[in-house]
């Protein structure tokens, strides 16, 4: 039997998990915990045989980074910025494919040798994440930025590209402008 922990809250208006839960009987198999302190979620990433994360949307992906740091292998979405963080630190699949998402947590579940690798991956890869690699990229970023900048294009934009552009718009939409003036 596997047990289930869902952290976070429910979306209003979303699926009605807590119900489902209920419908189907696995009140004693999956639990709801709502929002968890740092320290509570760093000692349940610890203690979880695994991660799964079936985000559909996800601006960064931390929860990814957090359950590598604690050495808790992850299964994910391959969608959103998630493949860009995890790398090959993560198991992906289809968060529209229920079968996909089953099929993954079954590979890691039944594979400790999959789950090791993960984790020593993971390790490797929440490397990259440190501050002073994000500090160094960002210097990286401002240091091309700086390099880019050209007072020759920058007056060409300005003074031509622009106002031709303006006039191109202007000529396409003039029936709709003139409609809504």
């Amino acid at each position: 039997m596997i047990n289930a922990i869902l952290t976070g809250h429910e979306m209003m208006q979303g699926y009605p998990l807590k119900n489902k839960i209920d419908e189907y009987g696995l009140s004693e198999q999956v639990f709801m915990v709502g929002y968890l302190s740092k320290e509570e979620l760093a000692g349940l990433y610890a203690r979880a045989k695994l991660m799964v994360f079936p985000s559909l949307f996800e601006g960064f992906g931390i929860p990814l980074l957090e359950a590598m740091a604690a050495g808790c292998p992850v299964s994910a979405s391959h969608t959103t910025s998630l493949p860009e963080i995890g790398g090959e630190a993560v198991e992906y699949f289809d968060p529209h494919e229920p079968k996909e998402i089953a099929q993954a947590i079954e590979n890691l579940w039944n594979n400790p040798e999959k789950r090791e690798e993960l984790v020593r991956k993971g390790f490797a890869r929440i490397k990259r994440f440190s501050a002073s690699n994000l500090i160094q990229s960002h210097l990286e970023a401002f240091e091309e930025a700086s390099q880019s900048f050209s007072a020759r294009r920058y007056k060409w934009q300005r003074y031509w590209v622009h106002p031709f552009h303006r006039l191109q718009v202007h000529w396409k939409y003039r029936n709709l402008l003139k409609k809504n003036n």
